[in-house]
């Protein structure tokens, strides 16, 4: 019975290991942790208007293998097939795929010369993959943006003292926005510059998808506000973030029915962010106040976690007759520091003031419906077209018109217009989530890809920096005012043991 029992023990090994390895169940008491999938991916892998073949190579004895099986089993549906092969057992496909060794994830779309493929590396070696798997979600969002949809362009206005990528010794941290431009390009998306040189002057080109105007410094020629006004009309998207010490592209404005103030600054003396330890501080307003616009649904439903910071803030106007809806708003007890003393005084109301809006308008097209409304009213073809001599009957033009309003429906313009630029920037997108999430949900809006909006997890520690900035007071406490104090104390302690004796 002994014998019997213990070759019971051994054999239930393998249907247990079978098991824990078929449910991929762990219990891990330490730090790490895979990044689960955002609503932003889960979103795009269930709406895929084509099937995805995802292949994992990595050894079944991988550990890893294991952490993307978690991640993937949450992925997985109709259209988003997962595989998981060892490399060497597949010679043929690796070769295909152009995958040199275990260790890759390999996104397949078609067949043939239509085929796309799309990797992502991640170690075999648990250790060495720790850093990918914290942020595992953006990469893999990344790569079914590309599947999904083809590249679009976003060009940012330049030549007006905006904020840009590049480092300049006039630019500072504040105005720099190299994570905006590795956002963008996660979404696909190609950023361009658009100036007076390469033809802001006549025209912004065809392929816009979106245009930004970032915290510009100086005024825009009227020639740059009629294409940019005409590229709006036509169905064009606009993100405009002002700052209170730049310039107001005021005619721009105007078209939105909208007004900047950018002579004062939005002040908050109870909730605000430190950042100097001075009064100036309380330009730094904080707010979880958000609309349920589409631009910030995810926002919204996070309200509580979540909260987006806007440095230096000027103050936004909606005039009569605006079609503007507030997505973003301050905190109570917010007043327009119109003194500059940074408190609020009698003519400086104290309330709730619009941060961000978003303004959707439907774009007339007058020589589609000037020709729909012709050939109903005379029944006949346009006479700028002589080969044709047919006679068109009632139901063709109310069709041809139905057809007009259809389209006057489906095209639309889209603006987000902020009261601050430096939520944008390097120093704080990246650095807060709800920085961050409020830019994804936006962008998502203005390109009309909903998809694309949402959560993104990511499990990464957030980086610790340390400044001179306020810290000359530690150094001279830890150096000179701590040993003092323990050489007064040795002193006093000694001349009470001469006393006692």
């Amino acid at each position: 019975l002994q014998w019997l029992g213990a070759a019971f023990a051994f054999a239930s090994i393998a249907p247990l290991n079978y098991v824990a390895q078929a449910e991929n169940v762990r219990w891990d008491l330490g730090y790490f942790k895979t990044a689960a999938p955002g609503t932003s991916t889960l979103s795009l892998a269930k709406n895929m208007a084509e099937p995805i073949q995802v292949y994992l190579f990595y050894p079944s004895s991988s550990e890893v293998r294991q952490e993307l099986r978690g991640y993937f089993n949450q992925l997985e549906n109709s259209t988003l097939e997962i595989s998981y092969l060892d490399h060497a057992l597949e010679p043929d496909l690796s070769k295909e795929l152009k995958v040199r060794d275990n260790g890759y994830i390999a996104f397949v779309r078609g067949t043939g010369e239509e085929q796309q493929v799309e990797r992502l590396k991640i170690p075999v070696d648990f250790d060495g993959a720790k850093r990918k798997l914290k942020k595992l979600d953006g990469d893999v969002r990344e790569k079914l943006l590309k599947m999904a949809k083809g590249p679009k362009v976003v060009y940012l206005t330049t030549g007006h003292g905006e904020f840009h990528w590049k480092s300049d010794k006039e630019r500072g941290k504040e105005e720099q926005i190299n994570d905006l431009k590795k956002v963008l390009k996660s979404f696909n998306y190609s950023v361009k510059e658009l100036s007076l040189a390469n033809g802001l002057g006549n025209q912004v080109p065809e392929d816009a998808g979106m245009v930004m105007i970032l915290g510009p410094q100086n005024e825009f020629l009227p020639t740059e506000i009629d294409a940019l006004r005409a590229y709006r009309n036509s169905g064009g998207s606009l993100l405009v973030a002002l700052e209170p010490t730049g310039s107001t592209p005021a005619a721009l404005l105007e078209d939105l029915k909208l007004s900047f103030e950018s002579s004062s600054y939005l002040v908050n003396s109870r909730v605000f962010v430190p950042r100097k330890n001075a009064d100036v501080d309380r330009r730094n307003l904080a707010t979880n106040k958000f609309s349920t616009h589409a631009s910030v649904t995810t926002l919204s439903l996070r309200s509580k976690e979540l909260a987006v910071i806007f440095p230096e803030a000027g103050a936004l106007t909606l005039n009569t007759g605006s079609k503007a809806k507030a997505t973003i708003r301050s905190l109570e007890e917010t007043f327009l520091d119109t003194d500059g003393n940074l408190k609020p005084s009698a003519e400086e109301e104290a309330k709730i003031w619009e941060i961000g809006v978003a303004i959707e308008e439907e774009v007339s097209i007058e020589d589609v419906a000037s020709e729909a409304n012709d050939i109903t009213s005379t029944g006949t073809p346009s006479e700028t077209d002589p080969s044709s001599s047919e006679e068109v009957s009632s139901e063709d033009a109310e069709e041809t018109n139905t057809d007009a309003s259809k389209a006057k429906e489906k095209l639309k313009s889209r603006s987000l217009v902020f009261a601050d630029a430096t939520w944008l920037s390097d120093i704080l997108l990246l650095q807060n989530k709800g920085n961050g999430q409020a830019f994804i949900d936006g962008v998502a809006w203005l390109m009309d890809e909903p998809d694309a909006g949402g959560s993104v997890e990511d499990e990464r520690d957030v980086k610790v920096q340390h400044t001179k900035e306020g810290q000359g007071w530690i150094f001279a406490l830890s150096s000179l005012l701590i040993p003092l104090m323990v050489v007064i104390f040795g002193l006093v302690r000694v001349r009470l043991r001469k006393k006692r004796n």
